[in-house]
């Protein structure tokens, strides 16, 4: 697997990587990337919404306006997905689907507990300012 640097475009249009799956949780959803083995949490309903849609979207900027929030908002929602961006969860329309042996879209984390290589860094959370 090759990793190249992505600049988060909000502009741009994003969605989620394939090997990425969420879950929701009360205090808003886990992200796990099946491919790179990372973890991190969404501590915002309105950004959980944001994730799950954005591919829907035309660009980040439109999938904010389709979750009606307020455009002073939008900074802090563009920081928390250029760092998905940055761990590989999100991905623009230059990513070339991975060739793998794993379906995951036959896995359900809600199944049992998730392996995680705590070797790697240490899972994360990311919040927006409300």
């Amino acid at each position: 697997m090759t990793a190249t640097a992505t600049i988060f475009d909000a502009d741009a249009h994003w969605r989620l990587h394939e090997r990425v799956a969420l879950r929701p949780e009360p205090f808003g959803a886990l992200v796990y990337h099946y491919g790179n083995r990372r973890l991190t949490f969404l501590r915002s309903h309105d950004l959980v919404t944001v994730v799950e849609t954005i591919g829907d979207a035309p660009s980040a900027r439109a999938a904010f306006d389709a979750a009606g929030l307020d455009p002073r908002r939008w900074p802090s929602f563009e920081k928390a997905l250029t760092s998905l961006v940055a761990g590989n969860f999100l991905v623009d329309d230059s990513h070339v689907p991975e060739q793998t042996d794993l379906d995951t879209d036959n896995i359900d984390i809600n199944a049992g507990n998730i392996d995680v290589d705590t070797t790697a860094s240490e899972p994360h959370s990311l919040t927006t300012e409300g």
